[in-house]
């Protein structure tokens, strides 16, 4: 499945379809593509969102984004 986030007043509107109201797990992980490049003040947002759905690798999402950077330079 596949969502487009919608920018609203003070952040992004994900809508979450119908189907995912039938999902029995406690939790589900979402995969996110910015499609505009990253700028500097960015890890702090990816930070945030993390929060919001959880650190499976138990890594801050700017460390995610650093060792993402090293690997394409």
């Amino acid at each position: 499945m596949r969502v487009e986030a919608v920018r609203k007043e003070g952040g992004f509107f994900i809508p979450i379809n119908d189907e995912l109201k039938a999902v029995a797990h406690d939790r589900i992980f979402l995969d996110m593509e910015i499609v505009r490049p990253v700028r500097e003040e960015w890890p702090d947002f990816f930070n945030r969102a993390v929060s919001i759905f959880g650190k499976p690798s138990g890594k801050k999402a700017s460390e995610c984004v650093a060792e993402n950077r090293k690997e394409r330079s």
